[in-house]
């Protein structure tokens, strides 16, 4: 007789997708990503950031912002 058991474990991902390569370019240049360009951030590197201004750098989309929960303070005038 054989017995299946079935164990449910999340895991949580250490990246997070940033879709705008324009974006994840910008916070290579912030320092906080390394490069080259491949859609993930490290969630460890942004943990902590608490001011972000990304003015003027041609970005459309902010996919993975929600994740910057100790983000207090967000520029991201004159972008698409």
């Amino acid at each position: 007789m054989f017995f299946v058991v079935s164990i449910s474990i999340k895991i949580y991902s250490q990246n997070i997708y940033v879709f705008d390569d324009k974006f994840e370019s910008s916070l290579i240049q912030l320092g906080f990503d390394s490069g080259p360009l491949y859609d993930y951030v490290s969630k460890v590197n942004i943990n902590a950031i608490t001011s972000l201004s990304i003015r003027r750098r041609d970005i459309y989309d902010l996919n993975g912002i929600e994740i910057f929960t100790a983000l207090t303070y967000l520029d991201c005038n004159s972008n698409r």
